[in-house]
């Protein structure tokens, strides 16, 4: 008689370990029991709160549909819970080798910071046990997998698409800042390291000071945000100052300035917020906890990258290619772990293959991983933001691995206006002319100012039916591009000179 499938709801903190066993009662496979276990650093944690509600899905999931529908039954979960100082190396070896002695098989690493996933990964690798990391950087993934794309050369394609020369880099994360600046090279004239309110401030001063009007960050959300803050102070957020995100961590929304004016920021999105299964997560999330609603917004990225992960377990452990066995004997002494005896998964390596073999969508988008363990065939958004305070998708950038499909690919904003590399910054553009009534004069209150070489001058200095025709024309982009209007200073059309076959005019 098949046992139907239990599945506990438990708390599924910041780093998660999965062990295996299946056992057989009188000739009869019964549910897979998997060992789950828990560290974190504080109670009630975002993790937590995501893996709880994604364990309820799958429980839905499992009552909904007969066993008969799966190869074997459905997975049987418990937990093993820890709360630790993450901090802690010592800590934390030890409950990773109390962990080991169980025999996991498997292990989740969160939001945690450097250097805790990369010591996680090598005992992972030291015990043959799968790593699934939500952060990027660790130098050798042995049985692991990044489930946030590493996307440098996204983020070097477009600088490269924008013409962007003599760019300030400010940076927190000197590992992604080296991989990024190793693509770019010749183009970055200074880096600036901040790692506090005044280190920001004297960043700023310095870029201000420079020739640099391009300024690419790698900085946690909360010195993001302080760096914005501060450049409004300075002045730094207009036209002039172009800034990149580097950071996949920052949410495109919560960049908003309550200043006059356009600027130039522009960032990297991997959520798609108009998928069905996003809309339903988002939902469901307030639903489970009105308290704490607005996290799906504030750490967007995160709880994606935590909802993901439970279902490319979820996924991992439904495959028929999946060996389970009883590791119980197969214990060896560890020198890592002193002289404690440790479980060497036996199917550690199974479940390695069976993550780089995986695809699947999830809030993250389509899931895949290449032979390194990082991931592949994923799509970024490219956002404009700040803009009269809206932000707006201006491209995409595709990895997948097909012919004319991989690469930077501008979108054609609403109505057809092309976003493509032009000479105009994002949101502006500049409109060159010749005085010419009625077509375009000036307005009689500026008719004795010198008008060229302003380029903030628009319908406000002028009027006339190209002023009339430009206003129809923009009317439904009003909040994302502004237009200026610049006089040719030789008042020329423009006509080839024979004296020196060079053009005059526009």
């Amino acid at each position: 008689m098949m046992l139907a499938a239990a599945v506990l709801w438990l708390i599924m903190p910041l780093s998660v370990w999965i062990g295996t066993a299946s056992y057989a009662v009188s000739g009869q496979e019964v549910s897979p029991r998997v060992k789950v276990g828990m560290m974190y650093g504080r109670p009630n944690s975002l993790e937590e709160k995501v893996f709880r509600l994604a364990m309820e899905h799958y429980a839905e999931e499992q009552r909904s549909l007969s066993t008969s529908f799966y190869s074997r039954p459905p997975v049987n979960i418990t937990t093993i819970e820890s709360v630790i100082d993450l901090n802690d190396m010592f800590e934390l070896s030890k409950q990773l080798c109390f962990l080991a002695r169980e025999g996991v098989a498997a292990i989740f690493s969160g939001s945690a910071a450097f250097p805790i996933p990369a010591v996680i990964q090598s005992y992972a690798s030291a015990f043959n046990i799968s790593h699934l990391t939500f952060q990027t950087g660790i130098s050798e993934l042995n049985h692991a997998v990044e489930l946030q794309p590493r996307f440098e050369e996204a983020i070097s394609t477009y600088i490269q698409n924008q013409q962007w020369t003599s760019i300030t880099v400010v940076f927190d994360d000197f590992n992604t800042m080296q991989r990024v600046t190793s693509l770019i090279g010749t183009q970055v004239v200074s880096t600036k390291y901040v790692y506090d309110d005044h280190s920001i401030d004297s960043a700023l001063t310095e870029t201000k000071k420079s020739a640099s009007e391009s300024v690419l960050l790698f900085l946690a959300k909360n010195n993001t945000e302080a760096l914005f803050r501060k450049a409004a102070e300075k002045e730094m957020l207009t036209q002039k100052y172009k800034y990149l995100i580097a950071d996949l961590r920052m949410p495109c929304r919560k960049v908003h300035f309550d200043i006059s004016g356009k600027i130039n920021i522009t960032c990297f999105k991997l959520v798609e917020d108009s998928s069905d299964e996003n809309r339903e997560f988002v939902r469901q999330w307030k639903l489970h906890y009105p308290d704490d609603a607005d996290s799906t917004e504030e750490n967007q990225l995160e709880v994606a990258l935590a909802y993901d992960s439970f279902k490319v377990l979820t996924t991992i452990l439904a495959s028929p290619n999946l060996v389970y066995r009883d590791d119980s004997a197969r214990k060896h002494p560890s020198k890592m772990c002193l002289s404690d005896k440790v479980t060497v998964a036996a199917h550690g390596t199974n479940i390695a293959d069976l993550l780089l073999e995986l695809q699947m969508d999830g809030l993250t988008g389509n899931i895949q991983f290449n032979e390194l363990g990082l991931r592949r065939n994923y799509t970024l958004q490219i956002m404009d933001v700040g803009f009269n305070q809206t932000h707006s998708r201006i491209a995409n950038w595709s990895d997948i691995q097909e012919e004319g499909s991989r690469g930077l690919k501008f979108e054609t904003d609403r109505g057809g206006l092309p976003k493509t590399k032009a000479s105009s910054i994002p949101g502006r553009m500049r409109i060159t002319a010749v005085l010419s009534p009625p077509f375009l004069q000036r307005k009689a209150e500026f008719e004795n100012e010198e008008l060229y070489p302003d380029e903030k001058l628009n319908e406000t200095h002028f009027e006339g039916f190209l002023v009339d025709l430009m206003n129809m024309i923009m009317e439904p982009y009003r909040d994302d591009i502004n237009y200026s209007i610049r006089l040719v200073k030789d008042g020329a059309y423009g006509g080839l000179q024979a004296e020196d076959g060079t053009w005059n005019g526009m």
